[in-house]
């Protein structure tokens, strides 16, 4: 007697969209390429590079350029600077107190 349970499941069925598929086509072997074609792909790769290599040095210059050019207009704009000296101040000594004669301070205002 056969079982139950092989009636419960449902039949292997073709989903539609995989209907006309080649479904080994991804385990072939790749096609070959030609020496002519490795050569020119190989040609096409270093004039990339070269292109590249020399876009990256014009942009290298360029920014060497402008911080060339920054610096001198950052030296242009800081002009030297001349240090302040201090000037010499009196000194008041312990005898002669806080006021002159006059009653004023030694700076000349009044109290």
């Amino acid at each position: 007697m056969p079982s139950n349970t092989a009636k419960l499941v449902s039949p292997r069925r073709t989903r539609p969209s995989n209907a006309n598929k080649r479904v080994g086509l991804p385990d072939l072997p790749a096609k070959k390429r030609t020496s002519a074609e490795k050569q020119a792909d190989e040609q096409r790769l270093t004039d990339q590079r070269t292109a590249k290599a020399a876009k990256t040095k014009a942009a290298i210059e360029k920014m060497g350029r402008i911080e060339q050019k920054m610096e001198t207009d950052q030296a242009a704009a800081v002009a030297p600077v001349k240090p302040v000296r201090p000037r010499p101040r009196q000194k008041v000594g312990k005898s002669q107190g806080a006021t002159n004669t006059e009653g004023s301070l030694p700076n000349g205002k009044l109290r």
